[in-house]
């Protein structure tokens, strides 16, 4: 990573990757109580979404360098958790890793986006359907238990739409 102009760039292998808009959250501790009970950062944002906080934009470029920095240094050392970054970064990066060879991302990839599809957390499973994960990474039994998981914690619209959406991204194959 590095601070350029202001802005945090991420680069993989010497490659500029992507830069980082902004640290995602920022949680006043006030409404700490409120978020107990979530699972990931993609919960929490969906989460401070809802409830009526003003965003501070006090923090320096530095800073927010740093705060990207640290938040990449422990996403790594937790073997790339996807909780523990916003999912959209996560499996880009995640993708990117495979790319260039990275073993324990190559490891991953398949069992985070599985975990993820599971985890009942509807916009983290549609953007992944959206960015054609499932259709790249998943063999026909992923595909299986993976319905059988999502049937059991998403409503029957959010099913629906995941489906066809599934069978717009597949050409007709999928879920």
């Amino acid at each position: 990573m590095k601070l350029e102009d202001g802005e945090t760039i991420i680069y993989v292998v010497g490659e500029k990757f992507r830069h980082c808009k902004a640290l995602s959250i920022e949680i006043p501790i006030n409404i700490i109580t409120a978020l107990e009970n979530m699972k990931s950062i993609d919960e929490i944002i969906e989460k401070m979404s809802t409830l009526d906080v003003e965003p501070s934009n006090s923090l320096t470029p530095e800073e927010e360098f740093w705060g990207h920095c640290s938040s990449l240094e422990v996403w790594a050392e937790n073997d790339y958790n996807t909780n523990l970054l916003d999912s959209a970064l996560a499996f880009s990066l995640l993708k990117k890793l495979v790319d260039v060879g990275d073993p324990i991302a190559k490891k991953v990839l398949k069992k985070e986006i599985i975990r993820k599809m599971n985890s009942g957390f509807f916009p983290t499973i549609w953007s992944l359907v959206n960015a054609n994960y499932p259709y790249f990474y998943f063999t026909p039994y992923d595909y299986e238990i993976t319905f059988v998981a999502m049937k059991e914690k998403l409503t029957e619209n959010q099913l629906r739409r995941i489906i066809e959406l599934e069978a717009e991204s597949s050409g007709g194959g999928g879920i």
